[in-house]
């Protein structure tokens, strides 16, 4: 009888852990936000938070996060913390899956109208470049 109330009492405090760590990490991800957005166009000013290492869009109403996903690394050469801007994206309450980000007369494209991000190469690995493994194998895209 005591046994089975210890292990009862394990399985609930699994529970209660596992339930405890998907809400500490329940941040949505770009694809989520696509996935689940409206697509929208909205004017604001750009802003780039240090700390946490996002972009932001600011309406004066309202503020969102860019979710930028691997553009984010060329963001820095398009984007300008202050910089007026207008984004076309999938928003989702106060997230944003930007398919394109106008400012400065540049255009960053990010997801595509579909849905999708812009590195995917629309599947079948059309943006994945041939390298050669240290051994001198080749992996990643071979052909043409």
């Amino acid at each position: 009888m005591k046994l089975t109330r210890k292990v009862i009492l394990i399985a609930a405090l699994v529970l209660a852990s596992f339930t405890l760590i998907a809400a500490a990490s329940s941040e949505l991800l770009g694809r989520d936000v696509a996935e689940n957005g409206r697509l929208s166009t909205v004017s604001g000013v750009l802003r780039y938070d240090a700390a946490e290492g996002e972009w932001y869009l600011d309406s004066g109403t309202d503020s969102w996060v860019l979710h930028l996903g691997q553009a984010s690394l060329q963001a820095g050469e398009v984007l300008k913390d202050g910089a007026a801007a207008t984004v076309s994206a999938f928003v989702y309450e106060h997230d944003m899956a930007p398919v394109s980000v106008s400012t400065g007369g540049v255009e960053l494209s990010v997801w595509g109208d579909d849905g999708r991000p812009s590195w995917s190469g629309r599947g079948n690995r059309r943006n994945a470049t041939e390298r050669v493994s240290p051994s001198g194998n080749f992996y990643g895209r071979s052909g043409s």
